[in-house]
């Protein structure tokens, strides 16, 4: 016994001497960090070291190198006449807002442009605390909101609004791609689920009737698969709620409440993508944006035109290098032509393309009907007919070309890869199965590699009951890593990935890592996307060249909160802040949809009068008019196919996170 004392006291010493050492090593880190530090602020002034200290500051502490002016009408680009950078340069640690001190220097900006995107870390470090945080304050309002709105309002009204669904029934459903699908239905029968929910929508599952045998049961994120009128579908992720599979021969038992709430993905894809950026990790284009915040127009307007890196020496197209890229690009747009019937661009689209591809930051304006996202789809065929050199190795062929295409849902990114298979490029869907149209499932990278041979054997090998339990278990652990591997080559091999911007987000997980690039990134529907949401496909692709197709004069980008700061900051696209930061854009001038009495108008107020309609269009027959509004009479007799009713006042009622309606209008029409 005193043997057994005497052992368990030296062991004690001992622990109690390591725990003392472990304490030394601690306290000679802090003063090495509080030496750098103190040689850091002798070397580079004390501007700098207040730039690396708010690096660690704390998550609530308010960014000093960039304050938010109350009042401000947007977010302009230079510090000379911007409001939320009126005298902060990206050298300075603090904001002089009395002040109004010249931009660096045109020179400066004049010899940056000639080269690749300069790294400049502490403008870079501010560009992605000023995001961050504009972010940050988004999900705080939006999660600040619904809390109060849960807390205030009646069960009634958060049903009407679409704010939950409460005393509702789920059951296991199905199995969609290793995601577990449920169905919900409401208790007594009751309707109208399509009119207040839609497809991606994302919800919080609780149990309404909390007992002690569902203790163990845990809130969680779902998202919304399909809607129909008495029911719908919620995508849970790869596990059964707790008790669901045991409560499934009890139709009914498991009551449970769903919420709406705010995303956390998003934020958290975000976020990463904006600390790549301040790492100088996200590629070039990223820096580009990083620097075009702090750049007069001049420098920006010269950077964004220069050629891409890897086209310095020109391109190859069918194995012969082409040293005049601009020949170079058009006959890889002819081959791409030729390789599909179903669409010919028109002068203004091939021009557009020609142009765009030539460039290392491109704006192609679309106004409605003038084929934005088939031309997307053409100038992404185009380019994987173009192939880069090697500078480092005298020119040698450069890598097989990669297109990352997004936009900035996963609706209008399912509409894009539509249109690519449509011309015969092998585009794949990078994303959650459950937030793609059931037409784009079977592209999706979990779909195809659910589809490999390898895989479908090991599947149906882990679920033979017939076999010995160690064989069984042997086969799943080898269908996981087998299905990591194709996974991540059908990732890493796949000339063009569409996705939505912060979707692509997920490519880094799916084995790309800093050797895997995508050098040039197509985003449609650019004027409706947020730069941190694009940021995010730019650091996931790496990429060197961007291609931004969209229209400014439509709708902006959606912001959840309702605050003047973030509508008119995080609300303005990259799109629409690199054109008023004086970058170049390009004009599609046929539009094929609507009459042309109809065009008139919008060309010429939104326009300056360069869009024109179709050949087709000009010949046409205007069809009868129906009976029933005061259609305008021209002064030949003729009829002009445009009426304004007048119905009344303010009619229109706003329904929360389910759109607007106006009953009389729609009793006007029917």
């Amino acid at each position: 016994m005193r043997l057994h004392v005497n052992v368990l006291c030296a062991v004690r010493r001992r622990c109690h001497d390591v725990i003392s050492a472990f304490r030394v090593c601690a306290l000679l880190v802090r003063a090495s960090i509080s030496l750098l530090s103190l040689l850091l602020f002798n070397a580079r002034g004390a501007n700098s070291f207040l730039l690396a200290e708010v690096s660690h500051r704390h998550r609530h502490r308010p960014p000093r190198p960039i304050r938010i002016h109350r009042g401000a009408t947007g977010l302009l680009l230079s510090s000379k006449n911007n409001p939320f950078l009126k005298g902060y340069h990206p050298s300075d640690g603090d904001v002089d807002t009395d002040t109004d001190t010249t931009s660096r220097s045109t020179d400066a900006n004049a010899a940056a442009a000639t080269s690749r995107s300069p790294v400049d870390t502490a403008g870079h470090h501010s560009y992605a605390v000023f995001f961050e945080d504009l972010l940050t304050q988004e999900h705080r309002e939006v999660t600040s909101e619904l809390r109060a709105r849960r807390a205030n309002w009646s069960r009634e009204r958060l049903e009407d609004a679409g704010m939950a669904v409460l005393d509702a029934t789920a059951e296991p459903e199905t199995e969609l791609y290793e995601e577990k699908v449920v169905r919900i239905t409401k208790r007594g029968g009751e309707t109208n689920f399509c009119d207040r929910f839609s497809t991606g929508d994302v919800l919080v599952m609780s149990r309404s009737s909390w007992r002690r045998r569902n203790a163990r049961f845990v809130p969680r994120e779902c998202c919304v698969v399909d809607v129909f009128n008495d029911s719908m579908t919620l995508s849970v992720g790869p596990v059964w709620p707790a008790g669901l599979w045991e409560e499934r021969r009890r139709p009914g038992s498991y009551v449970v409440r769903l919420d709406r709430t705010a995303p956390q993905a998003a934020l958290l894809a975000q976020r990463k993508s904006l600390q790549l950026v301040r790492k100088g990790e996200a590629g070039s284009v990223s820096a580009f944006l990083a620097d075009s915040f702090f750049m007069e127009k001049e420098a920006s307007r010269e950077l964004a035109s220069a050629v891409p890196f890897r086209f310095t020496n020109g391109a190859y197209v069918g194995g012969v290098l082409e040293s005049d890229l601009h020949e170079a690009i058009s006959k890889a747009l002819d081959a791409a032509k030729e390789a599909t019937a179903r669409f010919t661009p028109n002068p203004s689209q091939a021009e557009a393309i020609k142009w765009a591809l030539s460039r290392r930051v491109s704006l192609i304006r679309g106004p409605p009907g003038t084929g934005k996202t088939r031309v997307a789809a053409l100038l992404i065929a185009t380019s994987l007919r173009l192939r880069g050199t090697r500078i480092e190795l005298d020119g040698e062929v450069g890598p097989v070309p990669k297109v990352l295409a997004v936009a900035h849902s996963n609706g209008a990114a399912d509409v894009l890869l539509e249109a690519l298979l449509a011309i015969g490029v092998p585009a794949i869907r990078a994303g959650r199965p459950a937030t793609v149209s059931p037409a784009a499932r079977k592209r999706t990278i979990l779909a195809m590699t659910q589809t490999h041979p390898e895989v479908v054997a090991l599947m149906k090998q882990a679920r033979d009951a017939s076999l010995a339990g160690n064989i069984r278990s042997h086969a799943a652990a080898e269908l996981r890593r087998v299905s990591d591997e194709v996974r991540h080559t059908i990732a890493r091999s796949a000339p063009v990935v569409v996705a939505s911007c912060i979707g692509a987000h997920q490519l880094l997980k799916d084995g790309m890592s800093l050797r895997d690039t995508f050098p040039l990134v197509v985003l449609d529907e650019a004027s409706q996307t947020t730069e941190p949401a694009l940021i995010c496909a730019l650091a996931a692709a790496k990429a060197e060249q961007v291609v931004m197709v969209g229209d400014t004069k439509q709708l902006p980008p959606t912001v959840a909160s309702g605050m003047t700061e973030l509508r008119t900051t995080l609300g303005m696209s990259p799109m629409a802040r690199l054109e008023t930061g004086g970058v170049n854009e390009r004009t599609l001038r046929t539009q094929y949809r609507m009459h042309p009495s109809l065009l008139e108008f919008p060309s010429a107020y939104f326009y300056k009068g360069v869009v024109k309609s179709s050949e087709e269009l000009q010949s046409s027959e205007l069809r009868e008019l129906p009976a029933g509004f005061p259609w305008h009479e021209r002064k030949d007799g003729s009829y002009l196919p445009l009426a304004f009713v007048h119905i009344g006042g303010d009619l229109e009622m706003t329904h929360d996170f389910s759109g607007k309606s106006n009953p009389k209008e729609a009793e006007l029409v029917v």
